[in-house]
């Protein structure tokens, strides 16, 4: 009995004694850490640091920041974050470090993350054996230009970050429409790029958040969905700025209106077409057309925000071009005013003076012919030049040929004209620049085809090798011909007109090269060259739309 009760007090103290053991060895696993709140590298006592470490661990862990258990008894990892200007207020921001472990790949170090605390400090406690720490943020307003890497038992760390804006608000949908089961898509950027530099979706109550805005700049905030967008434009963000905004959104627009003669009859059989140039997102169609009925309306299908080019024509008319963007340009009626084509009628001639037969007469337009004018809605011209012409479809203008006597009638459409013909053996007349009111009938024209000239040589690129690319040329009253340079670099070109011209590379679609060669070109004389070109970086991806 009495050796049962000895052996009974010697387990009970024996326990007693393991429960002192924790405590014993805990300041001396926390022995000689620096100071949390301060840069300084002077050591702080460790019954200072412990309770702090605890008491980070023990507020993320009750929020849920922390992913990885606190190893209290191991190596602290502490600092604090600085920003110029001071720590924007209200800031959601995490501190994210990976502990890199000595023989382990550093793809499977063990992620711990906490919350960045008020005062902008912060504090870990990593395994022992880890070998480095990499500290990171993750914020909405701020950003560590690099991972940071530190040594285990650095507790002096400063985290210097940038400032970013953050726009975050809610978007109302339009009380009809299909827009109401569509997901909400909201983009924001500087208003050159309609892509933005931040996006993201809605929730189901239309809030949404945008991090890391550029700051200093102004903004433009889109909101679209099927059938509805709303765009506000934002004065430039401060650093670290959380700008709060409701957006409401407009359901689309159609394009209605009608296409008339210059007397305000309604043209039936118009053909009007809509080309889209810009949008402003997901568009699943970027081309419409119609042909007006007996009333001369048409009416086209809803399009988002974004610019486009609307076209009308006829047979006998002029065709008219219009830009325009929604939906601005769309909430009216618009009226295209078609005025009629003229007629030009002539004589082709050779540098000889004897008429041609079969030469062919074209009228090149000085920007686009015919604005069609309607009261105070100017019609101008796009780009410069005719914008499209769609292969297959009527309103293509068609060349006029010379009979027997050399002469020609063409119909074109009204405007400022650059008359030119052009016959096999013979180089193009130079233009006629010509004025042609809306139906009226212009004639007596009279066409010179030139003396021919000849063109060869080889194209070689920096070390001397052939290149087989195209090429054009262009003369300096406007005569421009494409051609190709076979697999020797060697090319040959006939009927060129008189004078100075220009070789050089032509469009490309994969490489692009720069260089050029003058010429001088004389009558019934070849001239030959030898055109270098530099190759440079591939072309780069470009969805503008191209005439």
């Amino acid at each position: 009995m009495r050796l049962l009760l000895s052996l009974s007090l010697v387990v009970v103290l024996g326990a007693f004694a393991l429960l002192l053991l924790p405590a014993e060895r805990g300041p001396r696993a926390a022995d000689g850490p620096e100071s949390l709140a301060s840069s300084s590298a002077e050591p702080a006592p460790a019954a200072d640091l412990r309770p702090t470490l605890e008491a980070h661990a023990l507020e993320a862990a009750e929020s849920g920041e922390l992913r990885a258990p606190a190893a209290i008894d191991g190596l602290p990892v502490a600092g604090r974050v600085e920003v110029a200007g001071g720590l924007p207020t209200g800031l959601e921001a995490r501190v994210v470090a990976h502990a890199h472990r000595k023989g382990v790949s550093r793809l499977h170090s063990q992620r711990y993350e906490t919350a960045l605390a008020p005062d902008g400090t912060f504090a870990f406690v990593v395994p022992r054996g880890t070998r480095s720490v990499s500290l990171d943020l993750e914020a909405d307003r701020l950003t560590l230009p690099d991972e940071v890497e530190v040594a285990p038992g650095s507790t002096a760390v400063v985290l210097r970050a940038l400032a970013w804006g953050v726009v975050r608000g809610r978007v109302h949908r339009p009380p009809l429409g299909s827009a109401g089961a569509e997901p909400i898509r909201v983009r924001c950027g500087p208003p050159a790029s309609w892509t933005g530099t931040g996006g993201t979706s809605c929730d189901d109550a239309g809030r949404f958040s945008i991090p890391r805005l550029s700051v200093g700049e102004p903004l433009e905030l889109r909101a679209m969905c099927s059938g509805a967008s709303a765009e506000l434009t934002l004065a430039p963000l401060v650093a670290g700025e959380a700008r709060e905004v409701e957006l409401v959104l407009e359901p689309w627009q159609g394009l209605r209106g009608v296409v008339l003669d210059e007397d305000g009859v309604a043209l039936e059989g118009a053909h009007v077409r809509r080309l889209v140039l810009v949008f402003d997102g997901d568009l699943p169609d970027s081309q419409s057309a119609q042909t007006t009925g007996a009333d001369g309306r048409f009416e086209l299908p809803p399009m988002p925000r974004g610019s486009f080019e609307v076209s009308a024509s006829v047979p006998g008319r002029n065709r008219v071009v219009r830009t325009l963007r929604a939906p601005e340009d769309t909430r009216e009626e618009l009226r295209f005013v078609l005025p009629r084509r003229g007629t030009v009628r002539g004589r082709v001639f050779a540098a000889d003076g004897t008429p041609v037969r079969g030469a062919r007469v074209s009228a090149e337009p000085d920007g686009l012919r015919g604005n069609g004018l309607d009261g105070s809605v100017a019609l101008g011209s796009v780009h410069g030049s005719r914008l499209v012409r769609w292969i297959g479809e009527r309103e293509q203008d068609e060349d006029a040929r010379t009979d027997d006597e050399g002469r020609f009638e063409l119909a074109t459409d009204s405007g400022t004209l650059h008359l030119r013909a052009r016959a096999p053996g013979s180089a193009p007349s130079r233009a006629l620049e010509l004025a042609l009111a809306p139906g009226a009938t212009h004639e007596g024209v009279v066409l010179e085809l030139r003396a021919p000239c000849g063109l060869r040589g080889r194209v070689l690129d920096e070390q001397g090798e052939p290149l087989r690319v195209p090429l054009t040329f262009t003369s300096d009253d406007g005569v421009r011909v494409s051609l190709l340079a076979g697999e020797d670099g060697a090319f040959e070109v006939a009927g060129l007109p008189p004078g100075r011209g220009e070789l050089v590379p032509g469009p490309l679609r994969r490489w692009r090269y720069s260089g050029s060669a003058q010429v001088e070109l004389t009558p019934e004389l070849e001239t030959v060259l030898e055109l270098r070109l530099t190759r440079a970086e591939p072309r780069a991806a470009s969805g503008d739309v191209r005439f």
